[in-house]
Formats: C-alpha cells, structure tokens, sequence
C-alpha cells in the first residue's frame, strides 16, 4: 500500500508527470504511425485520391484543368459531383510527395495520405494534453487524457483511418485550446493566440465544411464570456480592437482553409452556403450496420449517433465524465473564469451532437 501511495506521489510530481507525459505520448505516436503503415485502403479512399488529384491538376495547369466538378471512381460510370465541396489537402499532398519521389501508384499514395492524418492525430493528442494540463495545473492528468484518448478504439482507428475526420478534430482542439486562450488573456490582447485559432481553423477548413463550426462556438463563447464580465469589457477602443482582431483572424483561417479547393477559386467566398445545401441532402448514402441491419445513412434514426458514442466511449471515460459534471454542479465558490472554462468545454461537445442529431447531416 505504501508502494502504491509512493508512486502515485511521485506521478504527481509536476516534473515527473511532464516526463511521463512526453514519454506516453512519445510511445503512442511509434504505435499510431507503425500501424497506420500497415492498413489498407479505406471505402472512400479511391474517391478522394481521385479527387485529389482533379484539385492538383486545377493548380498545376493554373485552373485549365477543371475535371474536379465531375470525378468518377471505381467505375467511369459512377459520377461523385458533389465531392468537389470536400477539401483534399491531405490526398493533394500525398500525391505531390510520391510524385517528387517517382513513386505514382495508390500502395504509395494511401502509405503517405495515412502518415500525414497521424501526424495531425498527435498533433491533437499534445493539444488535448495542453488543455488538459493547462486547466488541471497538472501534467500527471495530461498523462491520463493521453491514456483515455488511447483506449479509445474510435480515436485510435480514426487516427490514421479517415482523412477527412481526424484532421477536423485536430483543426477544432487546435481552435478551442487557443479560443480559451484568447478570452482567458482578455482585456490584454495576445496575438499569438490568435494566430493558433487561424491555424486551427484553417486545418479542419482545408478537410471539412465541419469546420466552420468553430466560428460558431467562437461567437456564442464570446457572446458568453460578454454575459459573464459585463462591467470588466474596458473601453469602447479595447472592445473595436478585440473585435477587429478577431475578424481579421476568423476571416485568415477561412481563406487559408478553403484556399486549396478549386470551387473556393471558381465560386468565390460564399460557395459554401450552396455546398452545406448539397451536404446537408445525403448526396451520397452508403448502408451502414446498425443494430443487425444495413440501413442507408440518410435513413438512419436520430439516436444513431448518441447511442453510437455510448457504445464506443470506454466505459470508465462515461464514468468519469459523469463524475466530472457532478463534482462541478456541487463545486461551491465557483470563479467566473472557471464556469467560462466549463461552458466552453460542455458547448464544444455537446452542440455539436446537438446539431448533427436535429438535422441531420454531417456536413
């Protein structure tokens, strides 16, 4: 017993869990791109190379090239039109790399596509450890944010499995880390945590319409934090600046996620109230198994996705997680930073659920 209570205590230790966070992390990023190397291709996988390489060849020929309206797969016959609303930086970049290296054929390019999505997979894995260190004062719980995310067969296999979902994680822990940055610092400015929202917006933009949701939570956040220090927002000049700022960087991170699709090019700023319209249809409704049978996607019932994270969240995460909003209901003396800290996480997950569950689309 004594045993146990000695390592605990050294765990804790701030220098000694920042080592075994690092290391943790260290071990989990060898597991993540050896088994990445090792996977086939997935179902989507033929379709956005193919659409990767139709954006590619819209920037090499300087937008002669616009076969990415129409691109066939599998089939010459099979045409997947709408896929031109999906960014393909990941698919783009990885036949630019094989390329470079004489190497042309799918084994090559789905080996890079793979390494690439695991390297903005750890890339959110040291953002969550951030987060959680940052707002815990504590490494040691870092170190089990990386043990939970590990366990997880979800993230595990998104991790290097998806190019399209994995990076738009990445882009939202990226923003919302710097987002309680940003309101944290406030009134003083920091640009630096500005210029981390830029990139984390533009990152899950560059993949995924998802990512506009960002702007989203930065918007009702900040409506939030407003409510919450309505006598401490300083002068009207502060306030125009903050605003100003923020504009600046939400409208960077936008163009510079959506800079890599050919439609940005041809269609302008607001191509993408016509590509959530397209999304948002099921224009493309592959079956899926669920509770013994295939059922099309765009007729699944609406507690598909909340009772597929119940299945799939590690049961002691659920626990935990239950534990950690009771412990913060009966918290007496709350601060308002803390409660600002607690809304932005409960929004971050919860709206999300909320909006995919009442309209469903995916984007």
């Amino acid at each position: 017993m004594n045993f146990l209570k000695d390592l605990i205590s050294k765990a804790n230790n701030q220098k000694n869990a920042k080592h075994l966070f690092f290391i943790t992390l260290t071990i989990i990023a060898f597991f993540l791109i050896n088994w990445s190397l090792k996977v086939g291709m997935d179902g989507d996988g033929p379709i956005r190379i193919k659409h990767g390489e139709a954006n590619l060849n819209y920037f090499l020929t300087l937008g002669e090239d616009t076969t990415f309206y129409d691109v066939t797969a599998y089939k010459s016959d099979i045409h997947y039109k709408h896929v031109k609303y999906y960014g393909t930086i990941i698919e783009s970049s990885a036949i630019g790399i094989t390329k470079l290296f004489g190497k042309s054929d799918y084994y090559y390019i789905n080996k890079t596509r793979r390494l690439i999505t695991t390297i903005l997979s750890i890339l959110a894995l040291i953002f969550i450890g951030l987060f959680i260190k940052r707002y815990s004062n504590s490494w040691f719980w870092a170190f089990i944010s990386l043990i939970f995310c590990f366990s997880s067969p979800t993230f595990i296999g998104y991790s290097f499995w998806q190019t399209k979902d994995a990076p738009v994680v990445t882009g939202f822990i990226i923003s919302m880390y710097y987002i309680s940055r940003i309101f944290e610092c406030y009134p003083k400015i920091q640009i630096k945590y500005f210029i981390g929202l830029t990139l984390g917006l533009s990152i899950a933009l560059s993949v995924r319409l998802q990512g506009l949701l960002i702007i989203f939570n930065f918007i009702v956040v900040g409506f939030f934090y407003i409510l919450l220090n309505l006598k401490k927002l300083g002068s009207t000049t502060l306030i125009i600046k903050f605003i100003t700022i923020s504009a600046v960087s939400i409208l960077t991170g936008y163009t510079l996620g959506f800079i890599t699709y050919p439609v940005f090019w041809e269609e302008g700023y607001f191509f993408v109230f016509k590509a959530i319209k397209v999304l948002g249809s099921h224009p493309q409704n592959p079956p899926v198994l669920f509770e013994g049978s295939l059922v099309r996607s765009n007729a699944l019932p609406w507690y598909y996705l909340p009772k597929m994270l119940l299945i799939t969240f590690p049961l002691f995460g659920i626990a935990l997680f239950l534990v950690a909003i009771l412990s913060i209901a009966l918290q007496k003396d709350k601060t308002k930073h803390s409660v600002f800290i607690y809304f932005l996480l409960f929004f971050t997950f919860i709206f999300p659920v909320i909006y995919i569950v009442g309209s469903g689309t995916d984007l």
